[in-house]
């Protein structure tokens, strides 16, 4: 029961990202050419100015892309880090404990570890279509300008 909650919580995340991301680099796109063709830039000019903004945008979707990485590794990172140091803490003091326990309840712990493991391959899931999402809504946006600027 709680898989299928968090499975629906990571497809609703990456659902409402998705729709967010696209929504506004697509008005964005639509926005700046309207405002190119506002102002009927000479030829040569709106070459230059386009291809500022693709180094631009370039560039932003460089760095944000490479943030993105270094958040996720880190929200890694320390979650394993909670993980290590709670069951480092935990183990000394219920050590025999968890021997009797393990041996009543040893298939109960074996479906709570595969159940962890789906969650984890849904939370990577979900972080790798926000990232492919994203970068495909921002080319979609960029496209749109270079087409029609």
């Amino acid at each position: 029961m709680v898989l299928v909650l968090v499975n629906f919580v990571f497809s609703a995340v990456t659902a409402i990202t998705n729709l967010l991301s696209r929504l506004i680099l697509t008005a964005t796109a639509y926005l700046l050419v309207l405002v190119i063709r506002a102002l009927k830039l000479s030829g040569g000019a709106m070459k230059v100015a386009i291809e500022q903004l693709s180094e631009g945008l370039k560039s932003f979707a460089e760095s944000f892309f490479v943030s993105l990485v270094e958040v996720i590794g880190n929200i890694f990172s320390t979650l394993f880090d909670v993980i290590k140091e709670g069951i480092s803490v935990s183990a000394d003091a219920i050590g025999s404990a968890l021997v009797v326990l393990m041996e009543q309840t040893g298939n109960s712990v074996v479906g709570f570890l595969k159940g962890l493991a789906l969650v984890f391959e849904g939370f990577v899931g979900m972080v790798s279509t926000i990232i492919t999402d994203l970068w495909n809504n921002l080319m979609d946006a960029t496209g749109y300008v270079t087409k029609n600027a």
